[in-house]
């Protein structure tokens, strides 16, 4: 099936910057299989060569009136009202005129004798939560709408003789915003000595949450924040509570009028403290508009309207229609990102059920508008003046058809009508090409041809087969720190240690031929690379992260407990220590959620600030498993990252990134290396916008391990799989005799059929669905006989960290949860019985009679 081709015109709405498409969406598309036009516009948000560069192909402006009809044209506003001319194609904008506004039959009638659709992108439904509008810049709608009213605030505390906002100018990125209006914010509060009071109507939709959003992010608490929902505005003592509000920002959409809650009557009241408005919904022109005392729409230029009233505070209104363009970049990017699972879409418009609702919503209004100019003077004459037509021909007559060979022209027959000849298609762009093995002399030497078994991969990808100045079949150490160059104005593969050395490049590629990626990265510790991937994020960023993330909840305690950086320095396990301590100077918030629920239910805890979802599975110690695809499909339609720390099963028994994982993270101290005598990170992405993100913040920051690091993990690697395929059988046998033993409460090993998620760990790990080379159990008689089982050990040593030669044992109550109380412990799963093993590379037959002395001794005591 042949998709359309989509074509983003420019805006033409005066201090419009925002784009309906970004570079990212742009790419997503293409990906997809669609061609993307982009009309050039000097003041869109984005540049038009990074709409080049993304993909898409740049076309004059206004070059979407005479595109071929096999174009499906997406815009934001509304097209201009002036102009007149039959309206062919198939549109996706803001269709303010199904609100039924001035002019709004005319607008609609061009589409009728054109043969056009107009398909709301406001009115589209949600592909996250049911039953509700995908509204895709209401977030910053009401975001942008509290920044404006607080800057107002303060303006009129500080300049009364002046009150009327000055022209606002857009801000290059949200945090800019943010942090520009906690000034004004503070100016405020110093001149008059306390926060505003600000009531956010309609807090709970969408809008109302940016509006909640910001305030938060300001600082202010909940008693300033009051917020109220639609029912509350029928209450009859709801308009004397606004009126003791100091802001309103209401960001109720008028479906149906309600009843003014802000009078001029009641704005005249002496005792008023309501200074300034903020009407969001921009609904002055609706008979059913609930703040009756102003007319018309404010401009960036001109942001606020004053009001003229006898009594009290001044009182000024900010109605902007497009009050997302205050930060156009950051509201493009969410805007887009809620767009693309419908744009992915578009080649079955006329069927998918998001777009057939569009469509149905247009022909109803398209139906209202014919006769209401039916009844009007003059009829259609005055806008159809070479015809006359039925009102039933419009219906439904939309002579653009795309994939659907049923409808009224078929993809074939457009494209007679398009300036693209069928057989040019092949020719595009787009078409995947067709890959050709190299001859074998010009083979890169560090990699090869063939795709072999794990096993040969561990021992030869990404490795040379021998130092080719001296012939060494060991890699050398090369312990220089800097690199001889062959000219001034040439640079080398290799110029300074922190950027690249040659043992370092070896483990990078090792590892990314494990993980099945093009890339890999290593650094100094596992703690360092999950630091520099949260570097990544802009500030103010949300990351979800899976709930018994390593320590999460031992983290999470520590942080409630105090918000000092040094209280927080004797916490002793890396990636919560990352997502609590160091996020938070980044500003970067954590939103911990149980996997299982992620896997269905994402769409509920995502927010619009949501950037990475971060996954443990197998988990530590409690090795619980997580649907990592599923997770991930859902979080790529909303334009999320996933991120998978592949630790604990390593790439021998799960490849995230075959399951949709964009990285996938690993501290190489443990299996890859695996002999307890290197701390070292690494993390592998096939993304090489990613990787070279990560690349500069390694170079950056310089958290790189040494090249002797990097020569012991390589050693390691080429017997990682004997050792990992041992571990993994060693810790089946030890599992399923722990769960024969009378002194076992309850087992925890994915390898076990009893396991929960058994079905789940079939699916996604290699080798039949192994279990990894952990075991963790809880024993009977509490504590006390852990501690004993662990003493009496004579095989596995009492130690934290895991995927080593040796055999290693812990109790993670009092060790890596030491803080915790034992309540709190326990409401986590980690109880005080609690045993983790490490399993190693031993002969199983003395791993399991060590097991079982050790339960038949702690228990004796």
């Amino acid at each position: 099936m042949v998709k359309p081709i989509i074509l983003l015109r420019a805006e033409t709405k005066p201090l419009e910057h925002r784009s309906a498409l970004t570079p990212s969406s742009i790419k997503a598309l293409i990906s997809a299989g669609y061609t993307v036009k982009c009309e050039r516009c000097d003041k869109r948000c984005f540049r038009n060569e990074e709409m080049e560069v993304a993909g898409a192909i740049l076309v004059p402006t206004n070059f979407w009136v005479e595109a071929p009809l096999d174009h499906i044209i997406v815009g934001l506003k509304e097209l201009m009202p002036s102009d007149n001319f039959a309206l062919e194609h198939v549109h996706l904008h803001f269709a303010h005129v199904f609100k039924e506004q001035q002019d709004w039959t005319k607008v609609l009638l061009r589409f009728a004798r054109g043969g056009g659709s107009l398909l709301d992108i406001e009115f589209l439904k949600d592909h996250v939560v049911r039953d509700r509008l995908l509204a895709p810049t209401s977030f910053y709608a009401g975001f942008c709408g509290a920044i404006l009213a607080i800057q107002a605030w303060t303006h009129q505390i500080l300049h009364p003789e002046e009150p009327e906002l000055a022209e606002i100018l857009p801000y290059e990125s949200e945090c800019k915003a943010v942090e520009d209006t906690i000034s004004h914010l503070l100016d405020g509060v110093k001149a008059i000595g306390r926060p505003p009071t600000i009531m956010i109507v309609g807090a709970l939709g969408k809008c109302g949450l940016g509006a909640v959003d910001l305030c938060q992010r300001l600082g202010l608490d909940s008693q300033s924040i009051l917020q109220c929902g639609r029912v509350e505005t029928s209450k009859p003592i709801f308009a004397k509570q606004v009126l003791q509000a100091d802001i309103l920002i209401n960001c109720i959409y008028l479906v149906q009028g309600i009843e003014p809650f802000v009078t001029m009557d009641a704005c005249r009241e002496f005792n008023r403290r309501l200074s300034v408005i903020s009407d969001v919904s921009c609904d002055s022109e609706d008979p059913g508009n609930p703040i009756a005392i102003y007319s018309g729409r404010s401009t960036f230029k001109r942001p606020s309207i004053i009001v003229p009233t006898s009594e009290g505070p001044t009182l000024s209104v900010i109605s902007i229609d497009h009050l997302p363009s205050l930060i156009p970049r950051d509201a493009s990017e969410y805007c887009a990102n809620q767009l693309l699972p419908s744009l992915l879409k578009l080649d079955e418009w006329q069927t998918a059920d998001e777009w057939r609702m569009a469509r149905e919503l247009f022909e109803k209004k398209l139906k209202k508008a014919v006769e209401v100019e039916k009844q009007a003077p003059g009829g259609f004459s005055q806008l159809a003046p070479d015809s006359n037509p039925s009102p039933d021909l419009f219906i439904g007559s939309s002579s653009v058809s795309v994939g659907d060979q049923s409808s009224t022209s078929s993809v074939s027959s457009l494209m007679s009508k398009s300036s693209v000849k069928p057989d040019e298609l092949h020719n595009s762009p787009l078409e995947i090409e067709k890959t050709v093995s190299p001859p074998l002399d010009t083979l890169d030497p560090w990699t090869s041809c063939f795709k072999d078994d794990f096993d040969t991969e561990a021992v030869h990808a990404g490795h040379r087969k021998h130092d080719l100045a001296t012939g060494a079949v060991s890699m050398p150490i090369t312990m220089s720190s800097t690199y001889a160059q062959a000219a001034a104005d040439t640079v080398g593969e290799y110029v300074y240690s922190r950027k690249a050395n040659p043992n370092r490049s070896d483990f990078e590629r090792s590892v990314a031929a494990l993980e099945q990626a093009k890339y890999g990265l290593a650094f100094a510790s596992g703690s360092a690379a999950i630091a520099m991937v949260v570097h990544m994020l802009e500030p103010y960023s949300n990351i979800i992260a899976i709930a018994d993330t390593y320590a999460g909840e031992y983290f999470r305690a520590c942080y409630n407990a105090t918000t000092k950086y040094a209280d927080t320095s004797i916490l002793r396990v890396g990636t919560q220590r990352t997502f609590t301590v160091m996020a938070k100077s980044l500003c970067i918030s954590t939103t911990y959620v149980e996997g299982k629920d992620l896997s269905t239910d994402l769409g509920n805890y995502v927010t619009a600030r949501t950037k990475m979802i971060w996954i443990e599975s197998p988990s530590n110690p409690l090795l619980q498993i997580v649907d990592v695809r599923a997770i991930a499909t859902q979080a790529h339609r909303m334009g999320i990252l996933v991120v998978v720390d592949n630790t604990l099963a390593s790439p021998f028994i799960f490849n995230p990134l075959v399951h949709g994982a964009d990285i996938t993270v690993h501290s190489a101290t443990k299996h890859l290396a695996g002999h307890n005598d290197v701390v070292l990170g690494v993390l592998a992405t096939n993304s090489k916008e990613m990787r070279d993100r990560l690349a500069f913040l390694q170079n950056a920051i310089g958290a790189v391990p040494s090249p002797f690091d990097c020569w012991l993990a390589s050693r390691g690697l080429r017997t990682f799989h004997l050792r990992i395929n041992r571990a993994n059988s060693n810790a089946q046998a030890i599992a399923e005799a722990l769960k024969s033993s009378p002194h076992v409460i309850e087992v925890m090993y994915p390898g076990l059929e009893s396991h929960p998620r058994r079905e789940i760990v079939k699916k996604q790990h290699n080798h039949g669905g192994a279990g990894g080379g952990l075991v963790s159990f809880r024993i009977k008689g509490g504590f006390k006989a852990a501690e004993h089982f662990c003493r009496s050990l004579r095989l596995f040593t009492l130690a934290e960290s895991f995927g080593s030669v040796q055999s290693l044992c812990e109790v993670p109550g009092p060790m890596t949860h030491k803080l915790l109380t034992p309540e709190q412990r326990a409401a986590i799963g980690v109880y005080d019985d609690l045993v983790r093993l490490s399993v190693g590379v031993e002969a199983p037959n003395d791993l399991i009679e060590d097991v079982l002395q050790g339960l038949q001794t702690a228990r004796a005591r």
